[in-house]
């Protein structure tokens, strides 16, 4: 697939942008080049190769994420302005139609 102007002019009005006709053929420049290189990169041999999560062999370093119990829920309820059934009362933030 080659990228050219009218492409660039269609994914331009996709996102809303304008762009000068020096953008344009900027950006179909930029565009081709990061095509052809995805186009090399389909051409690599990938069978039998394991897909990875990261390029790098990392760990989580956080501790085991464990329910437990939380028995302070009356202390952090006094901190609020409002409450009502064991539940902070906030303003609402949708207009009801």
């Amino acid at each position: 697939m080659e990228a050219d102007r009218d492409l660039v002019r269609k994914i331009a009005a996709l996102a809303m942008l304008e762009l000068s006709p020096e953008e344009e053929a900027e950006f179909a420049r930029d565009m081709n080049l990061i095509m052809g290189y995805m186009e090399r990169l389909s051409e690599v041999d990938t069978h039998g190769i394991e897909p990875m999560e990261h390029v790098l062999p990392l760990e989580n370093v956080l501790r085991p994420d464990i329910p437990e119990e939380f028995s302070r829920s009356d202390d952090l309820l006094k901190c609020a302005a409002m409450v009502k059934d064991n539940c902070y009362v906030v303003p609402s933030v949708v207009d009801a139609l």
